[in-house]
């Protein structure tokens, strides 16, 4: 499970480029459009599936030795 934790630090990129892409185009109103909710979909989607590749190598991969 240490692994896991140390892959806290994608938690900042990723909370970045969802406000980016998300929470600006629905504070300058594109909640209403058709368009958005699609964009919404695949940004959320790409998001998981990145995180999900990466957890993959995290836990598959070797651990390297950092001395």
């Amino acid at each position: 499970m240490s692994r896991l934790r140390e892959l806290r630090w994608l938690a900042v990129p990723v909370a970045a480029y969802i406000a980016i892409t998300i929470g600006l185009p629905a504070a300058n109103g594109a909640v209403q459009r058709a368009e958005f909710v699609r964009h919404l979909v695949l940004v959320v989607l790409g998001c998981a599936a990145v995180a999900a590749v990466v957890l993959a190598i995290a836990l598959v991969a070797p651990k390297g030795d950092r001395s």
